[in-house]
């Protein structure tokens, strides 16, 4: 069994903010006593992550806030943070069941954010990079030349990939250096999160390509699809992953799957679903949420198929989570599946109509769900007081 490394954003509270955004309360929250119903239970399973959420699922609390598209919440220590298509930025607060309104941007917060140095980095969709510094309470904005469609990525610096293929490196508000990808096309829509692998970045491109960089200069490359077909259906939306050898797997919108060791050697390639939702990565396996609603894993040794699960008719845009060796994916048709590690169905239930397209969120016990309506879901197993 190769362990692997799980990577955990966190953003932070947000504090004497002053001109250019706004602040207030919302205190939309909602108690929930009602059994989300259904499920089997499977025996013997060992932990991975250590939690005892199990399904079924109850709903303990709602949250209401403004409407989401692909925004993530995320936790720092007990609170949690998510930003709206409307500007806003907001703070959970689940030990006193309480929505806050910390701050308002001019444009649509993109995707989630992430934490550097004291700072707290997220965009918008106009292509304005924001640093927050969480002592000083100062707000600094730099502009990338083109919007961006992905979440930033946090190491010593921000890491931000805007729609041209550029790349910038942040720190402290300024921008260190940025990366043009030539030869990449200006994308219309979802962009792949650069992957931290050590001190390098490894980045997946709309032409199908994987680029290694290490401060504002590229190491080495290699094209995931070789094949004849038109780039744009060899471009990457899916941040890749590595584990902890060092091996990268990537997939494209065109469902080539393919895994390189560290030094971009080719390992093996495999034709899968199409995919545009964050990959995850369990002993063994590599989870691939798909396009044409399917669910699929793979045997990260050799790319043969170990199973796959028809559960959507519409594309599955939300990344899965695992926890002890349940998956949980939620569905554009606002579905939650819990998924055994062979691929059985463990559970399922609708929990909002709207539909999913955050990933899930682990925390304190509990499983939260972000959906389109801006409706919070704090789930919890049926077992847990």
């Amino acid at each position: 069994m190769k362990p692997i490394a799980a990577i955990f954003f966190v953003l932070v509270i947000l504090s004497g903010c002053s001109g250019g955004y706004y602040r207030g309360i919302n205190n939309n929250v909602t108690k929930h006593n009602s059994v989300v119903s259904g499920g089997l239970i499977e025996k013997g399973t060992s932990n991975w992550y250590n939690t005892e959420l199990k399904p079924p699922l109850l709903v303990d609390t709602t949250y209401s806030i403004g409407r989401l598209s692909r925004q993530n919440l995320f936790f720092y220590g007990a609170d949690g943070y998510i930003g709206d298509k409307d500007g806003w930025l907001y703070r959970i607060e689940p030990d006193k069941n309480k929505v806050e309104k910390l701050l308002k941007i001019d444009g649509q917060i993109g995707f989630s954010g992430c934490i550097s140095n004291n700072s707290f980095y997220f965009s918008d969709l106009s292509g304005n990079l924001y640093s927050y510094d969480i002592t000083s309470g100062k707000l600094s904005t730099q502009q990338a030349d083109f919007p961006v469609y992905s979440k930033p990525v946090c190491g010593k610096q921000a890491y931000f990939l805007d729609s041209n293929q550029t790349l910038y490196a942040i720190e402290k508000g300024e921008i260190l250096w940025n990366y043009h990808f030539i030869g990449a096309q200006i994308a219309t829509e979802g962009d792949a999160s650069p992957l931290i692998d050590g001190k390098y970045l490894v980045v997946a491109t709309n032409d199908g390509f994987l680029y290694e960089i290490a401060d504002g200069n590229m190491i080495q490359s290699v094209e995931v699809d070789r094949s004849d077909t038109m780039n744009a259906t060899k471009d990457i939306d899916s941040p890749p992953v590595a584990d902890i050898l060092g091996n990268i797997y990537a997939v494209t919108v065109n469902g080539i799957i393919a895994s390189f060791d560290k030094r971009f050697r080719f390992l093996w390639k495999t034709q899968g679903s199409p995919a545009s939702a964050e990959l995850i990565l369990s002993p063994n396996e590599l989870i691939i949420p798909g396009l044409d609603g399917t669910i699929s894993s793979y045997d990260t040794d050799t790319g043969n198929l170990l199973w796959r699960l028809n559960i959507s008719e519409k594309p599955l845009i939300s990344s899965p989570i695992m926890l002890e060796k349940t998956i949980y994916q939620p569905t554009l048709d606002g579905y939650l599946y819990a998924i055994s590690e062979n691929g059985r169905i463990l559970w399922k239930e609708k929990i909002d109509g709207s539909g999913f397209l955050s990933k899930p969120v682990f925390h304190n016990g509990f499983l939260y769900l972000a959906a389109r309506d801006g409706i919070i879901y704090k789930l919890k197993s049926a077992k847990q007081k």
